[in-house]
């Protein structure tokens, strides 16, 4: 079973692989989303909780379905 704080580090390493891969700075996809640069900042160092609202946000302007979003086996 997946422990809270593998989910928060899967997500924050998720969040910053597709935004890379998007070509877009923090800043870029903060804008997009709605929040805060530092938001985006702290989510990909998994250092905040995603609420549900922000992350289907994210997931939106990352262009990708939830279940590639969640497709954990492509984090390197």
């Amino acid at each position: 079973m997946t422990t809270y704080e593998e989910l928060l580090s899967f997500i924050a390493e998720r969040t910053k692989q597709l935004r890379k891969r998007n070509n877009m700075t923090q800043l870029d996809l903060a804008l997009k989303v709605g929040i805060d640069r530092n938001q985006i900042s702290r989510i990909e160092n998994a250092e905040n909780n995603v609420s549900i609202k922000t992350l289907h946000k994210l997931v939106e302007q990352l262009d990708v379905e939830f279940n590639e979003f969640f497709n954990f086996k492509d984090i390197k």
